[in-house]
């Protein structure tokens, strides 16, 4: 009850009574209290808090439109000393936002507000939140709230968001100078509840990876305006963010909770909460299990051995719930790893449906260790290592001779042989000049052989050209070997040419025999004659009548009845596979046979022997 309250500045005394604090009834007294302008000892006496006797006062209180600082201080609350401040409280008729601040009740720091008071004869709303009292935090209200006695419009009470908190039967008082008249009692019933939540199952189980749904269902009057999620880890309750990825749901229209791609981190206790104008109603506790585990991944053999160049399967099996993803395989090289890329030529499989290795044309640098990897939406699992021994080395090369000697123009076959393991696929043959190597081209005429079945290298039709140093080599799917270096001597040279005379001399009509002789190794295969006259050279036509000779037997030159126009200069030329070989000689002719009658016998004898090769002259 408030009782004999100041209207239009008179002094009247206001009790409140019977005040519940800590389970006891107690009796609050304002007392004494001077307005307009003066300053009062305000006293609330006799409160019992934690059944002890305080004394609270109100003290340096300035009213009538000045700011002032209003301290409660000394207060014993709960068996401690607190001092609470009421501060910046503007009085008449102006807004003003009045806070009680950290006030301990019962042992327990509260905050207190009392805000957007108006006076001097103004409707205010004055809330006092979350006081703690008696242990449990309560919310108290009051509202239109009339002060300085002037004239009251709107006497009716006005209660903002009603709650169950607020049921209860009302009473409404005025004051004049005769006293205070109230009305008859008036009960207010406030209707509707927390929401009533329900979970559709108590658990749920799903594989890695899936999608779960936990429903929820939500009945509430008045409707609820929202849905949140919990999961509670180790007791301690935390609301999920719905972000529309890995959770999705938690709406006013749906409540369910959807969880995308589940993994072992969901694995937890939830709950689904719902909120109207009453509060917030909770369901019961459902449980999401999620299931599965990393692939497991085995390996055919421990170990494997094949010859270079052969192709090889590295076994492996993956068995995975969830089914897995991708296949890896990695080479481990002095403990460290590398995935390999499969480029479907060197190395291929390691699919989800094919998870074992082919390693294509096997080679030394292929000798390691490997794993096999798979990965499911669990995780990673990997298998034993598997070793892989590549055997095999680069063929052994050898020749038969060290050198060779043959004559310009034969063939000769420069003896290879190969042992390789695994098997050679080529063999080629190089010569070296001044340190520089050129690999041969076998054409089939001039070089033949230096295959894998004959390796050996057949040169047809030496010539000095041929004359070096050659080496043969072989290749297999581990390397090249080469043979140690063997020569090839060329021997022969082009023909050496003798005429027999530098010079010849004859009569007109006359036969002459111009001598030649040829040496050669090889031997020449060809004899001709040239001559230059006037600056002209021909070759000599051998007819068997006038021109006769010129044969590889036979290489002189017979002149049948020389004439002026045989006089000349002869080249004898022979020809070998090497080259071509000259002499050269001249012959000149004189007069006619008939002056020979009138030489002397001696003369004539001496004119004849001009040289061996032209024989025997007649005369007639």
């Amino acid at each position: 009850m408030i009782r004999e309250v100041l209207v239009d500045g008179e002094l009247t005394n206001m009790r409140i009574r019977d005040v519940l604090v800590d389970g006891e009834l107690t009796d609050m007294r304002i007392g004494e209290v001077l307005v307009d302008g003066e300053l009062t000892d305000i006293r609330i006496g006799e409160v019992l808090v934690d059944r002890e006797l305080t004394d609270i006062r109100i003290r340096e209180v300035l009213v009538d439109g000045e700011l002032t600082d209003i301290r409660i201080r000394e207060v014993l609350v709960g068996g401690e000393l607190t001092n609470i401040r009421i501060g910046e409280v503007l009085a008449d008729g102006e807004l003003t936002n009045i806070r009680i601040g950290e006030v301990l009740v019962d042992g327990e720091l509260t905050n207190i507000r009392i805000g957007e008071v108006l006076v001097d004869g103004e409707l205010t709303n004055i809330r006092i939140r979350e006081v703690l009292v008696d242990g449990e935090l309560t919310d108290i209200r009051i509202r239109e709230v009339l002060v300085d006695g002037r004239t009251v419009n709107s006497p009716s009470l006005v209660v903002f968001n009603t709650n169950s908190g607020d049921r209860g039967t009302y009473v409404c008082f005025a004051s004049n100078q005769v006293g205070t008249g109230q009305s008859a009692q008036v009960s207010l019933s406030v209707t509707g509840s927390i929401p009533v939540v329900t979970i559709s199952h108590n658990a749920y189980s799903v594989v890695t990876g899936q999608t779960a749904t936990l429903g929820c269902t939500v009945s509430a009057t008045p409707t609820h305006t929202n849905v949140f999620w919990q999961r509670i880890d180790n007791g301690a309750a935390s609301t999920l963010t719905i972000d529309g990825t890995k959770y999705s749901g938690s709406t006013v229209s749906s409540p369910s909770l959807t969880i995308t791609s589940a993994n072992s981190n969901d694995n937890t206790v939830y709950t689904c909460s719902a909120t109207n104008a009453v509060g917030t109603g909770t369901s019961g506790q459902t449980s999401l299990t999620v299931t599965g585990s990393i692939p497991v991944v085995t390996i055919s053999h421990n170990a494997y051995s094949v010859v270079t160049g052969q192709t090889v399967t590295l076994g492996c099996t993956v068995s995975a719930t969830p089914t897995h993803t991708r296949v890896f395989w990695q080479r481990i090289d002095n403990g460290v790893a590398s995935t390999l890329t499969m480029d479907g030529t060197k190395y291929s499989g390691s699919t989800v449906n094919s998870p074992s290795l082919t390693i294509s044309g096997a080679s030394s640098n292929d000798s390691t260790v490997y794993t096999c990897s798979a990965t499911n939406a669990v995780g990673t699992g990997t298998s034993g290592q598997s070793t892989l021994t590549v055997t095999g080395s680069l063929p052994v090369v050898s020749i038969f001779q060290n050198a060779y000697t043959v004559t310009t123009g034969y063939t000769v076959t420069l003896g290879c042989i190969v042992s390789a393991t695994p098997t050679h696929t080529n063999v080629f043959w190089q010569r070296i000049d001044n340190g520089a190597a050129s690999t041969l081209t076998i054409d089939g005429t001039k070089y033949s052989g230096s295959t894998v079945s004959s390796p050996s290298l057949t040169i047809t039709s030496a010539n000095s050209n041929d004359n070096t140093v050659y080496t043969c080599s072989a290749t297999n799917a581990v390397g090249t070997g080469t043979s140690g270096q063997t020569s090839l001597t060329v021997t022969g040279s082009i023909p050496v040419v003798t005429v027999d005379q530098a010079q010849y001399s004859v009569f007109t009509g006359q036969t002459v025999i111009l001598g030649c002789t040829v040496t050669a190794t090889p031997g020449h295969t060809t004899v001709f004659w040239r001559r230059t006259l006037n600056g002209v050279t021909n070759n000599v036509a051998i007819d068997g009548s006038k021109y006769q000779g010129a044969t590889v037997n036979n290489p002189d030159l017979t002149i049948t009845n020389a004439t002026a126009s045989d006089q000349a200069t002869y080249y004898c030329y022979a020809t070998n596979i090497v080259g071509t070989g000259a002499s050269t000689t001249t012959l000149t002719v004189t007069g006619s046979k008939d002056q020979l009658l009138f030489l002397p016998v001696l003369e004539t004898v001496q004119a004849l022997q001009v040289g061996p090769s032209f024989g025997t002259v007649y005369v007639h």
